[in-house]
């Protein structure tokens, strides 16, 4: 472990891996070696540089103190954000969902609800998810989400056949194709961020049991 690598392993004590921990360390390591490349220009031995540098750094307990503070305030944030678009994106496919599994009996189909039930579960558990604050809920909501976009995107492109997306019209395919290809990449990139977030819970919690 180099000069730097302890002090700034302290300072970010309690924070998990992610955007917000690789910046600040990058920030770190170029105040210490602004600080320190100061130092020798004022002459001081390349040791006692180090050590100076490290010591106008602060405390780093305090430090770690406001780091942390600072990384609550932004998982927060973006919590919260998550959280408010679950809910919305979970209502908007709970309402089309019920509406096509109760009206595609009128295309004559032999079984027409498939689609619009499963989807109106996995609405379900994103609102489940957004009521007891549930990451596992939500991540598996998204996977259910993500594999039922396959055969609409497969009749719409694929086969160039109509696909009802409400069981109440009937859209052209470049629309039809566009709506479930963009649910397929939510469902996606929001399966990926609510994993980061299961894993700083996890590292938080192992955290406080080692303390």
């Amino acid at each position: 472990m180099n000069w730097m690598e302890e002090f700034i392993s302290q300072c970010l004590e309690g924070i998990p891996d992610g955007k917000y921990r690789t910046r600040t360390e990058k920030e770190l390591q170029d105040h210490l070696l602004s600080l320190r490349h100061d130092l020798e220009e004022a002459g001081c031995p390349t040791e006692e540089a180090r050590a100076l540098a490290v010591e106008r750094m602060g405390d780093p307990a305090e430090l770690a103190r406001n780091y942390i503070r600072e990384w609550r305030r932004r998982s927060l944030g973006l919590r919260a954000l998550a959280g408010a678009e679950i809910l919305l994106v979970g209502l908007c496919i709970a309402v089309m969902s019920v509406l096509y599994a109760t009206n595609t009996r009128n295309f004559g189909k032999q079984y027409p609800a498939h689609w619009g039930i499963v989807a109106t579960l996995a609405a379900a558990l994103l609102l489940c998810a957004f009521l007891f604050r549930g990451w596992t809920l939500a991540r598996l909501s998204c996977q259910v989400l993500a594999v039922i976009q396959g055969p609409p995107i497969f009749f719409w492109v694929v086969l160039q056949s109509a696909f009802e997306f409400t069981g109440v019209m009937m859209l052209p395919w470049w629309l039809g194709s566009s709506i479930h290809t963009l649910l397929l990449l939510w469902a996606l990139g929001n399966y990926s961020l609510l994993t980061r977030f299961q894993q700083e819970d996890d590292f938080l919690i192992q955290a406080r049991r080692s303390t």
